[in-house]
């Protein structure tokens, strides 16, 4: 492709050429370190073919370079640009820019340029020529520009002096001799110093036709034209409003900043005397070293006039916020004199030219606008009205989040949301903690996320736009707000807050609002959200509906997570002598203190925990219910919202009306209202402690009266999906006790928020943990369809239509229900105009006639459906899926059969696909703590169904232990770590390998002679006391791999970001790794997990957001185990120089982080050289001042599970360590080998679990891992090295393997018993996963994956199709695989491994049990051809 350089174009671009939009060749790209913040960017040389121009790439292109698009030699268009003078030297800097050519050989032999080198060059038609160097202010400046080595220092240089200056010429026409006036512009991150520092700007603004300068010839004909998108972000070098680039893969929060373009609004600013006009410049180039600027913006948003008093003495202050042309925000703040000067000029919406204020940064505890700086006016200061509309501002400015984002989102967080307002609640008086009383009101709001979340209206926002809302939502309309600037909280849940900043919008007039109206009036009216908000531990659980009696009789609530379930019952009896209890009024942050009170005997009640005393108490419910359907009865618990809900009446309004107006006529209406009235219960069921004494408890969590429309609705959709037989959804069946009919197409692909896992039976192995679902039970069991077994049950209508009615309960359990109604209008009869206590039961001769009666009707019914419906063939054919039985017998073996398959080829793009880290959709998510880096998998109509190949001339990997020191080149094809960190020794490549010389980033000599240090350290390193590790930022696993040779096993950590393939270096190695990143979600380990935690040079933030990474950590590190950190700020006397800072920001910075630590209870250890080592506690005694009110951090109520981890967003709280354990710290733990024999305490939080139990595990598994050697002979030897237990238990399979050479990452289902934590206690690593979600590994990075009664447990919720897939896809050519599973799945299995290219052979159990099957499977190495997807 001939490409054509434009000519002379260096010269034009570095005079100020505004027009151009050059062709220009890159002959050279380098990474450099800003001085700020050590972010990356990229250093480049511009060439034109005959000179060369230094340039820097702004941040928000660096995507174009590292995906390789973007190279040394590459032919580039600049579309947007800006040049620069810094120290005498002219910087491109490149803001957008298209690439023509990626790769072209040197065109020419370019110079580097100099002013005035090309002195024939002429001004383009219409255009003044331009001076070469222009003064700055007027002041004579013609200093000579010296032409400098590229290479030199762009992003550090320091400006020092007086007077120095530095203007370059605007990209205007003006006159010759004509000084332009330029603004200051800060480059990169150089610290500037000195007095009268001026820095010039190329810019390249907009400019309104016909609009000439005073003086100015020529005209703009064509002005650039610049694209502003308000809700990009983008970093511009020089822009103050932008923000800082990233830092490796953990960064401080990216603010976004502005299209750099402004439009020009000439002649029209503020005029001071004896100066020319003022410039109106945009808000995002606002910076605090000019003097001179003009701003032309609408105000969007005003404070009102607040006062306050501090030491200094009373005040007063008022804010507004301004919005200009291109998206830039800023907030103005005024006080005292100048707040009474403008307060009353200021007006909403209305445009001003603002000038004369000096720029400080934005305090952003007070400030969420997306700008480092605010605007302090001074009574100097000139604000003037714009008469005229200027539409090019926009009115407002939304960044809008859905309710599903909030989730994830920390507490105190800013965010712009839209929703249908779907309830509202009358506004209430509360009292602040100063003793003033305010406005509350709270309402629902629901997107199409399907999430909602409990809004709270505080102050006058109560009034107008809560009225309004009340009345809208009253009459039926159910309208649309939009919240600008609500705040997040997560207290007991995620819930939003409106602030003084924040505005209200009623059915607004945008394109998300009309939106979101046309879904709500289409689907969303009948769609069901689960609210974020009051308890987010209900997110995500077992929430299916269940009958009374199944409470006890599964058992629920006794593990030691708490069962979540949803239940149709009558409210049969309530105590009505202690129904609420006397509350604390007083708000606390913003949120009602609600503890306890005490009476004082004058009048008044004391707060102890807000140590206030007050005139007046609230009052809060306390209800004590028995709940009944046709099962049975139970006592449940309501508090505060929910007994609302239930009674109708607020708690104060009844204790008021019993007690102080004494009506027990109008008290027993209230309570007879309430009785024998059907609710929708969420109920939560936990064992708790009572007097030494184990009682369940279960305590409302929503109520709602039933709805017939709905629940028919309800009832409808659980026959359609029966049609599928989606079974796990029926209210008294249990998933786990029947086989999904449609078999690899199985209904309800798994998800977070729509799956519902089975009750499993716990305490055996996971084959007998799911016995009950086996074929050979199904003689004693009604779970499976009698269609499986035509021969046992004659072929009469009536039979089948016995049989449709018996058929998985299909229609069975209607008559459950509709007795239940019939029960209900019996019990209430008999109970009517009693004394409000429970009757005796009622007799059941009053139930004979309505009860035979319906079952006539059913049996009947059941007669029609049966003759519609049951085949008399001896097949059924579902979705592609044969279920056969031939004679009597074979149907105790009957099992599931799958059409044949073949499935293509994936495009070579794939072939290190992750996906649910797949860069390619990292756009659709925020950047928020770099969210787009966690875990967000594809909906199922994006998944692949397809095999993904390996890479061009891929190998079989070298075997271990020479792996650990090198590997294939073309097994992990990416140069991006070899060529940036080459002089840290990570790796280098020698012809075809790759070798890892063992170096790092903080041990470039040696990862051995850093490893020796640290046990001198930690001499428990040495001795077996620590076992278990995790490295935060893992680069190629070094360290994790000399720990191997110690007996220390590490979980290598690391996302998928610009340091191509860490994990996937880990793993070629044979070194332990996972993807992962600490964002806003935990880790997906227990807690107390790991002996050791470690960070060298992760920059990881970890004093910000409150610490709350550093939170993580000590969730997940055991008590007593350690912490090392290397790299910032440890050392920093003597490393500062070489992190590109200060000594003062390095100790500060040390300091905050060891402050930090002290608050967490950790404790320094030991410290050498590079290394900090910390100690966490494991004194309960330092734990126990965290109780005390306000201490940070605080700790974690109980509605935190500390061992949720699986899509569990990050908590600002400390979990501490449990006291029932006392073998839990590190000093307690049997050292290993010791300890992977024996029994954990912990094992007894898992239902079934002891050490009988674990002793018979381990003594199982020693036996079947011997049997598998001789189906297997590969396993033990070398041709096996990362082996996987896909769902295991106790981690038994692994511990049997211990003496061979190969590790074992021991994975436990996300929706199964919780047994990590037993695993990790005895010295194994592990995680939690769901199977219905692809595993977070790069593809071929396993030689043999382990499943022992997987589909048994998953087939239910997850597509065996996708999940065999999966497998596929992370095993490793040749590599093998061990499905150990009831015989009914492993026909099917074996028929989608064929069309995976598999090789299966069946083979007997070591007991040769016919129930259950061994299946070997070994993948074919294939060469990937041209036809692939």
């Amino acid at each position: 492709m001939a490409v054509n350089l434009t000519k002379d174009a260096i010269a034009l671009v570095s005079n100020g050429e505004a027009d151009l939009k050059p062709v220009l060749q890159v002959a050279d790209i380098r990474l450099v370190n800003t001085v700020q913040n050590s972010a990356e960017r990229y250093r480049m040389l511009l060439s034109d073919g005959s000179h060369t121009q230094q340039a820097m790439l702004a941040t928000q292109m660096n995507h174009v370079i590292k995906s390789g698009k973007l190279q040394k030699g590459s032919i580039v268009q600049l579309t947007e640009f800006i040049c620069n003078l810094i120290q005498s030297r002219k910087i491109i800097i490149i803001i957008n820019l298209e690439v023509i050519v990626e790769r072209c050989d040197p065109i020419g032999e370019p110079n580097q340029y100099v002013d005035g080198a090309t002195s024939g060059l002429t001004a383009p038609q219409g255009r003044a020529s331009l001076p070469a160097q222009s003064s700055s202010m007027g002041q004579p400046g013609a200093a000579a520009v010296h032409a400098q080595t590229y290479g030199g220092s762009l992003a550090s240089g320091h400006v020092t002096g007086q007077n120095v200056t530095g203007a370059s010429p605007l990209n205007q026409r003006a006159e010759s001799g004509a000084i332009p006036h330029s603004y200051g512009t800060s480059y990169a991150g150089g610290p500037v110093s000195g007095r009268g520092v001026t820095t010039g700007a190329t810019l390249h603004p907009k400019a309104e036709p016909d609009v000439r300068l005073p003086g100015a010839s020529g005209s703009y004909n064509n002005p650039p034209q610049y694209a502003s998108n308000h809700n990009q972000t983008s970093s511009i070098p020089g822009i103050p409003g932008g923000p800082r680039p990233l830092s490796n893969t953990y960064g401080r929060p990216v603010q976004s900043n502005y299209q750099q373009p402004p439009p020009m609004y000439l002649n029209r600013g503020p005029i001071a005397k004896n100066e020319a006009p003022a410039r109106i410049i945009p808000i995002a180039a606002l910076n605090p070293y000019q003097n001179r600027w003009t701003i032309k913006a609408r105000v969007t948003g005003k404070g009102e006039l607040r006062r306050y008093n501090n030491p200094r003495g009373e005040g007063k202050v008022f804010s507004f916020d301004l919005l200009d042309s291109d998206g830039g925000e800023i907030r103005v703040t005024c006080f005292n004199a100048v707040a009474d000067q403008f307060y009353d000029n200021i007006e909403i919406r209305k445009v001003y030219l603002i000038s004369k204020g000096s720029l400080k940064p934005a305090q952003k505890n007070f400030n969420h606008l997306n700008n480092e700086y605010e605007i302090f006016l001074e009574t100097t200061s000139v604000i003037q009205p714009c008469l005229e509309e200027d539409n090019s501002i926009p009115k407002q400015q939304f960044n809008f989040r859905t309710i599903g984002d909030i989730e994830g989102m920390e507490s105190n967080s800013m965010v712009d949301v839209i929703g249908i307002v779907s309830s509202i609640n009358p506004s209430s008086t509360v009292m602040r903690k100063n003793g003033t009383e305010t406005l509350k009101r709270t309402l629902h709001l629901k997107d199409m996320s399907g999430r909602s979340v409990e809004l709270t209206l505080w102050g006058t926002f109560c009034n107008a736009e809560g009225e309004q809302l009340q009345g809208m939502c009253d009459s039926g309309l159910l309208p649309v707000l939009a919240v600008k600037a609500g705040r997040v909280n997560d207290f007991s849940g995620k819930t939003l807050g409106t602030i003084s900043g924040s505005q209200l919008f009623i059915d607004p007039d945008f394109p998300e609002a009309l939106r979101l109206k046309e879904w709500f009036n289409r689907d969303g009216k009948n769609t069901a959200t689960i609210s974020i908000s009051r308890d987010t531990s209900t997110l995500g659980r077992n929430e299916i509906r269940k009958t009374v009696s199944q409470i006890k009789d599964e058992g629920l609530g006794k593990s030691e997570k708490p069962d979540w379930i949803i239940v149709k019952a009558t409210v049969s009896f309530i105590k009505v002598d202690n129904f609420c209890y006397t509350a604390c009024p007083l708000i606390v942050g913003d949120r009602q203190c609600n503890k306890k009170v005490s009476n004082n005997g004058d009048g008044t009640w004391r707060c102890e925990r807000c140590d206030r005393t007050f005139p007046e108490c609230d009052y809060r419910y306390l209800l004590q219910m028995q709940i009944q359907d046709h099962t049975g009865l139970t006592w449940v618990t309501s508090f505060q919202e929910c007994g609302e809900e239930i009674m109708g009446i607020s708690a104060k309004d009844l204790y008021l009306m019993k007690y102080e107006e004494q009506d027990d006529t109008k008290f027993g209406e209230v309570i007879r209202c309430v009785l024998f009235t059907q609710y929708i219960f969420k109920l939560k069921v936990k064992e708790e402690t009572f007097s030494d004494e184990q009682r369940v408890k279960t305590t409302v969590v929503k109520a709602e009266k039933v709805n017939f429309s709905s629940e028919s609705k309800f009832l409808l959709s659980l026959i359609d999906r029966l049609q599928v037989q989606d079974a796990s959804l029926i209210p008294g069946r249990s998933a786990a006790h029947m086989v999904s009919d449609s078999g690899v197409a199985a209904a309800g692909f798994g998800n977070r928020q729509g799956s519902y896992p089975a009750n499993n039976s716990v305490g055996t192995s996971t084959s007998e943990r799911y016995a009950m679902a086996s074929v050979n039970h199904v003689e004693h069991s009604t779970a499976y369809p009698v269609e499986l077994f035509p021969e046992r049950f004659p072929q009469t209508n009536m039979c089948k239509g016995i049989h449709f009615l018996g058929r998985t309960t299909k229609f069975g359990f209607l008559s459950f229900w509709l007795g239940t109604l019939t029960q209900g209008i019996q019990l209430q009869k008999k109970m009517k105009n009693k004394d409000l206590k429970p009757a005796a039961y009622h007799d059941k001769s009053s139930r004979k006639i309505p009860i035979a009666l319906l079952f006539t009707l059913l049996c009947g019914f059941s007669f029609y459906l049966g003759g519609l419906f049951c085949s008399d063939k001896n097949k059924l054919l579902i979705n592609g899926i044969t279920r056969a039985a031939h004679s009597p017998k074979e149907a105790s073996l009957v099992s599931l059969q799958a059409k044949p398959v073949v499935f293509p080829e994936c495009s070579s793009d794939y072939q290190d696909y992750t996906p649910c880290t797949d860069p390619k959709r990292w756009k659709k998510y925020g950047s928020h703590r770099l969210t787009f880096m966690e875990r967000h998998c594809p909906p199922i109509f994006e998944r692949k169904e397809c095999l993904v190949p390996q890479p061009k001339g891929y190998k079989t990997p070298i075997k271990w232990p020479k792996s650990k020191d090198e590997c294939w080149y073309r097994n992990v094809p990416y140069d991006w770590i070899n060529n940036k960190k080459s002089n840290q020794n990570w790796l280098r490549k020698e012809g075809e390998k790759f070798l890892f010389p063992g170096g790092g980033t903080m041990f470039p000599r040696g990862v051995g002679a850093y490893v020796d240090l640290m046990l001198d350290l930690i001499p428990g390193m040495k001795d077996g006391t620590v076992r278990t590790a995790i490295d935060t930022g893992c680069g190629v696993a070094s360290w994790g791999g000399d720990l191997l040779d110690r007996g220390i096993l590490t979980v290598s950590l690391a996302p998928r970001d610009n340091h191509e393939a860490q994990v996937q270096f880990a793993l070629e190695r044979g070194i332990p790794a996972i993807l992962g990143i600490i964002s806003t979600q935990r880790l997906p380990f227990p807690s107390s997990s790991f002996d050791m935690a470690h960070c060298s040079r992760c920059l990881i933030p970890w004093t910000e957001f409150g610490g709350i990474y550093l939170l993580e950590i000590h969730r997940i590190l055991r008590p007593g185990g350690f912490w090392v950190l290397s790299g910032p700020p440890v050392n920093y006397k003597n490393r500062w120089r070489g992190w590109n800072t200060t000594v003062e920001e390095q100790k500060s910075d040390y300091n905050k982080l060891q402050k930090l630590l002290s608050s967490m209870c950790f404790k320094l250890y030991n410290k050498k050289d590079d290394i900090s080592v910390w100690k966490k506690s494991s004194d309960n005694s330092c734990y126990d001042k965290l109780f005390i009110p306000d201490a940070y951090p605080p700790k974690c109520d109980d509605s935190t599970e500390p061992d949720a981890a699986w899509y569990t967003p990050l908590r600002s709280c400390i979990v501490t360590p449990s006291k029932e354990f006392k073998k839990l710290n590190l000093e307690s733990t049997p050292k290993w080998p010791d300890r992977l024999h024996i029994a954990p305490e912990r094992i007894s939080t898992i239902s079934g679990g002891s050490a009988i139990a674990f002793k018979h595990d381990d003594s199982k598994w020693k036996v079947r891992v011997k049997h598998y050697k001789t189906l297997l002979p590969a396993l033990g030897t070398d041709k096996i090295r990362n082996v996987m237990d896909m769902n295991t238990e106790y981690g038994g399979f692994a511990a049997a393997l211990i003496d061979d050479p190969i590790w074992v990452m021991n994975v436990v289902s996300s929706y199964g018993t919780n047994s990590l934590s037993v695993v990790y206690d005895r010295g194994l690593i592990g995680t939690y996963h769901d199977w219905c979600e692809a595993f977070s590994t790069y593809p071929r990075t396993y030689d043999l994956l382990h499943l022992d009664g997987l589909f048994t447990a998953e087939s239910h919720r997850c597509d065996m199709k996708y999940v065999l897939l999966e497998m596929d896809r992370i095993l490793r050519p040749n590599g093998y695989v061990i499905i150990r599973e009831s015989n009914y799945f492993l026909n099917s299995i074996s028929m989608i491994a064929k069309g995976m290219r598999w090789g299966c052979q069946k083979q007997n159990t070591e007991y040769t049990m016919e129930k259950e099957k061994i299946l070997i499977c070994q993948k074919k190495l294939w060469s990937p051809s041209n036809r692939s997807l």
